[in-house]
């Protein structure tokens, strides 16, 4: 299926491909495009480092579930945004280098990535740094050693994506600001979600489900607000937070914990209204400065894992 996406009737599109295209390398066709302009590529493995230096588009074309992959080949990363105003959308980026290069490397501002699938990177999937006002939205970054990390960076938008099988899901350092909203950070060797140093976020709405240390970790952060989580069968605890600091409700409705939810495990909800009738202390910290969310859910906020 070709997927149909608007079109700007004031811009450029420039074609890259195999054949019959104006261009056969991803870069050569950036190179040629003018501010506003829209890249096109078709189905195919394109072995480049691309680097987009102006507000362009690059969009992927996906025809009858073929994508074009773009492979670093272990050697840099497989996209770089260097400009602000970039649309990126509709690539596999795979075989990105060592730190800090990535599948998708953000280093600009009021970007869109979306509809990315990352995969098979030596390090990060999709990585912002120094960056805001970006929306990572829409993306699949699974099997990577680290699925999403937001450093240096505020004021984004990390929504709908899915963040599997790597050793973190989405990690944010050093960030605030951000949103973190209905993503999904399963089944990853450590953590789910991570926050080391970073303030002022909102993690909200997200699935962190079998991750092997915890679902959601808080290391060194403060003043940030998680609500309305799912967190499941996570191996050390469904929620780790050493600061005390985080609010872990939204003032009236918290998160779910599955080592919790059962009335032997402290929840009991005898007004049936989901709202557990004791408060769920979050484990880390201190005795004395330890989180706790008010109004941990007695039942899912999400209707499926």
């Amino acid at each position: 299926m070709l997927m149909v996406f608007p079109i700007d009737a004031s811009a450029t599109i420039i074609t890259v491909g195999p054949q019959g295209c104006d261009f056969i390398t991803i870069q050569a066709g950036v190179d040629a495009s003018e501010v506003g302009d829209i890249v096109e590529v078709i189905a195919g493995t394109y072995y480049e480092n691309v680097n987009i230096n102006k507000p362009i588009t690059l969009r992927g074309l996906d025809i009858n579930g073929s994508r074009p992959v773009v492979d670093a080949r272990k050697q840099g990363s497989a996209i770089k945004l260097n400009s602000n105003d970039i649309i990126l959308e509709g690539f596999v980026v795979t075989n990105s280098g060592a730190p800090p290069q990535a599948g998708v490397e953000v280093m600009s501002h009021n970007n869109t990535v979306r509809d990315i699938i990352a995969k098979g990177c030596e390090w990060c999937g999709i990585f912002t740094y120094k960056s805001s006002y970006n929306n990572i939205i829409d993306n699949i970054a699974n099997y990577n050693s680290v699925g999403f990390v937001i450093e240096l960076s505020g004021d984004n938008i990390i929504k709908n994506n899915t963040a599997n099988y790597n050793t973190v899901g989405v990690n944010l350092r050093y960030s605030g600001n951000n949103v973190v909203f209905e993503n999904n950070a399963n089944n990853n060797q450590w953590s789910g979600i991570s926050l080391e140093a970073s303030s002022s976020n909102e993690i909200a709405h997200n699935c962190a489900s079998h991750n092997n240390d915890h679902g959601i970790q808080l290391k060194n952060s403060d003043d940030n607000i998680i609500h309305n989580n799912n967190l499941v069968n996570n191996m050390k605890s469904d929620a780790y937070d050493d600061s005390g600091n985080n609010q872990w409700d939204d003032g009236a409705v918290g998160n779910y914990y599955s080592d919790f939810h059962k009335a032997f495990n402290g929840c009991k909800d005898a007004n049936a209204d989901t709202i557990c009738d004791s408060a769920y202390e979050i484990p880390g910290g201190s005795f004395r400065s330890r989180s706790s969310d008010r109004y941990p859910l007695a039942t899912s906020p999400l209707t499926s894992l």
